[in-house]
């Protein structure tokens, strides 16, 4: 017997993978926009300290080298993070992670199913 493909069945296996690949596109864009974020602050304390320690001595004050140090401390005690459910923290490395769990997760459904 030949059997005919169900349309049904066709229609639904494209919609669950549009659907699958547009999660995937809108998780990269939170997690590059966070890790992106977290770089610039990380760029901020290395201009600082790049002033803060520069030979001519701008800052020759105390009192200015010490505000100087103060916002470079608060800046990496305050590093913006953006954490899932409070369980994992967002980032590049967690992206592919999950798109490698993922990518595993279809080959075996597709394996079991044939």
């Amino acid at each position: 017997m030949s059997e005919i493909a169900d349309p049904d069945l066709n229609i639904s296996a494209i919609w669950t993978s549009v659907v699958l690949i547009d999660c995937l596109v809108r998780f990269w864009l939170i997690c590059h926009t966070v890790d992106n974020i977290s770089n610039a602050a990380k760029q901020s304390i290395f201009s600082l300290r790049k002033l803060r320690d520069h030979p001519s001595r701008d800052i020759t004050q105390t009192y200015q080298h010490n505000q100087v140090t103060l916002a470079i401390v608060e800046i990496a005690r305050t590093l913006p993070k953006l954490r899932l459910y409070g369980l994992v923290t967002l980032s590049k490395e967690l992206l592919l992670q999950v798109m490698e769990t993922t990518a595993a997760y279809v080959l075996m459904l597709n394996e079991l199913k044939t």
